[in-house]
Order: C-alpha cells, then sequence, then structure tokens
C-alpha cells in the first residue's frame, strides 16, 4: 500500500494533460510514496495517447484504465477502488499542483495524525492567478463545494461508503465533500494554494452556457447528504449544520444564478424561485431562525448577497419584480 492516492478522471482534455502529469511527476522527493490513479472516460481525442506515453515513462507510479463515458462521478468512484493509496487525494485533469503537494499535505495528515487536510486554492483565469481562500477558522461548513486540493482518508471513506453521486451533474463534489466531514473529528488547513483551478475551460460543465440552469442539480445533492446523514444516523446531531447547507447552497447561492440567467423572465424566475423556497421549507421549515445563517459567523452572507441578506433573502420568498431587478443589478455590482 502506497501512502498516497491521487484521483485523476480525463474527459477530452489532451490540451491540458501534458501540465497536469508534469506537475504530478515532478513532487519534491519525501519519504512518501504515492500513485497516480488515471480514469481516460471514454476520451475521443489524444488523451489516451498523451496518459500511456507517460505510463511508459513512469511505469511506477502511473496507473491508467479506461472506460466507456460514465461521467466524472463513476470515473472518481472507479479510481478508488482501483486505488492502493492510504490516502486519497482528487486532481481534475486540466488542473495542476505544486510541486511540494504530495510532501506538504501528508506531512501534515501523517505527523499529527488528522482525519482530513484542506489546502488553499489558486484560480487561474488565463493569465490571471487569485488565490483563494478557505474561510473556516470557525466553522468548517463554509468550506467551498470542492473536492480538489485535500486529502481523505481511505478508511473512513470505505467503512461508511462514501462515494460521488452518479446521478447529478453539478453538486457531486458537495455530496462526497460534506458526507465525509459529517464523520470526521479533526482537520488541519494549509494557508497558501498548493492546487491550481483553471477557471472557465470550454466545454466544462461549470462553464456551459447550453446548460445554463443546471446548478439546480444542487438539490439532488443536498438529498443525497441529507440521506446519508440520516442513513448512518447522524442526522439529529448534525441537522443545523445540514440545514446551513441547504440555506447557503439552494437559497443564497442557486437564487441569484435563476435570476441572473432567467432575467427578465419574471414569471419563470418567480416560479423558480418558489420550488427553490419550497424545497428547503419541506425539510427546514424554520430554516430563518437558523443560528449560522443568522450570525454570518464569517461574513459569508454579506459579502456575497449584501448587508441585508436576511431581509432580502426573507423578500424573496413571496418577491415582486422590483426584488428581482434589484437582486440582478447587486448581483451583477459584486461580480
Amino acid at each position: 500500500m502506497v501512502d498516497l492516492s491521487i484521483i485523476i478522471p480525463v474527459y477530452n482534455l489532451d490540451k491540458y494533460l501534458h501540465e497536469c502529469i508534469n506537475s504530478l511527476v515532478y513532487q519534491k522527493e519525501s519519504r512518501y510514496t504515492y500513485e497516480l490513479v488515471f480514469v481516460n472516460d471514454g476520451s475521443n481525442d489524444n488523451s489516451l495517447k498523451i496518459l500511456s506515453n507517460f505510463k511508459e515513462c513512469y511505469p511506477d507510479i502511473i496507473h491508467v484504465y479506461s472506460i466507456k463515458n460514465s461521467g466524472v462521478s463513476y470515473a472518481r468512484n472507479y479510481g478508488i477502488q482501483k486505488s492502493n493509496g492510504k490516502f486519497i487525494a482528487f486532481v481534475d485533469g486540466d488542473d495542476w499542483v505544486s510541486k511540494d503537494f504530495v510532501y506538504r499535505t501528508l506531512d501534515k495528515i501523517v505527523n499529527k495524525d488528522i482525519q482530513f487536510v484542506i489546502s488553499y486554492m489558486a484560480h487561474v483565469y488565463g493569465q490571471k492567478t487569485l488565490n483563494e481562500k478557505e474561510e473556516i477558522n470557525k466553522f468548517l461548513f463554509n468550506l467551498e463545494n470542492h473536492v480538489t486540493g485535500k486529502i481523505f482518508d481511505r478508511e473512513i471513506l470505505q467503512n461508511n461508503q462514501v462515494v460521488f453521486p452518479e446521478n447529478v451533474k453539478i453538486g457531486e463534489d458537495f455530496a462526497f465533500l460534506f458526507s465525509y466531514i459529517l464523520l470526521i473529528d479533526n482537520y488541519e488547513i494549509i494557508h497558501e494554494p498548493l492546487y491550481f483551478y483553471r477557471r472557465e475551460r470550454e466545454g466544462s460543465a461549470m462553464s456551459s452556457k447550453s446548460n445554463s440552469n443546471l446548478f439546480l442539480d444542487i438539490n439532488s445533492a443536498c438529498e443525497k447528504l441529507l440521506s446519508f446523514a440520516s442513513d448512518k444516523q447522524i442526522l439529529i446531531e448534525n441537522e443545523r449544520e445540514i440545514e446551513y447547507l441547504f440555506i447557503k447552497n439552494v437559497i443564497a447561492r442557486t437564487i441569484p444564478k435563476i435570476v441572473k440567467n432567467n432575467f427578465p423572465n419574471y414569471k419563470l424566475i418567480k416560479k423558480l424561485v418558489k420550488k427553490e423556497y419550497t424545497f428547503v421549507e419541506q425539510y427546514f421549515p424554520d430554516w430563518c431562525n437558523n443560528p449560522y445563517f443568522t450570525e454570518d459567523i464569517e461574513s459569508y452572507f454579506k459579502e456575497n448577497v449584501g448587508s441585508k441578506y436576511l431581509e432580502n433573502l426573507t423578500l424573496m420568498r413571496n418577491p415582486k419584480a422590483s426584488h428581482f431587478v434589484k437582486l440582478y443589478i447587486d448581483n451583477k455590482i459584486r461580480r
């Protein structure tokens, strides 16, 4: 068994793979062992050829598996099954990591007997790089909804059947990540970026204009998390935290996107917004009084929705057209 398995799903990424793989094979030498598990998800470009060439050069650490196109969740789950590491990390094939990613993350998790390691992430927009801090000094549930740049304990994943949901296209990271967080007792943060996330890649699910309301899939991901907590009998003790995640992801994040993507179609916006509030309130009718939401201890809502977030998000339950206009304008200014 190696110390770390890095799972990399690949689908038509021949333009970006060299940078990704080079960052992974040229890691700073350390006492830690690792493997790279590439899952070619039915690519029809030169991705498999590139992977095969790298495997010939680095046969001891690179493993390549090819499957029919089944989506990133299936590919990651498949990669976990084929991997052999005590700890698990995920890298997307169009991103890259720092040269000391393996050493820095494993040194935290091994030496301190930690269950979860989080590193800051750099967001790359062409030639521009912005560092993203994970603002969770007081509240782990403010973590961003991505599994990359993090280290997971394989034993915890396997013993609790934590997997990526294969029937959602947006939110698979959310369901996996917070299911895992519900199970752990401790974590460490590395306060500098070790992972480089390429934004606005052509063809990615998050940047596809043809799927403008695809983000509504987050509802299914939220239900997956709720079901997981119920099945593991940890729902009651984590109910307010899960409620907060519903508020943050369905109300605070999704509703502004509904307005932005469908403006100025007032009737459609009102219908979709009402559906989102109904979705949350069927599980958490008292969400307005969630203490994490009302106290906003790390200012997430003030920074992303505005200083009057409590008033604005409450008004949107029975909105007028003017509320949508205001939210649309505020969102454009804030972005």
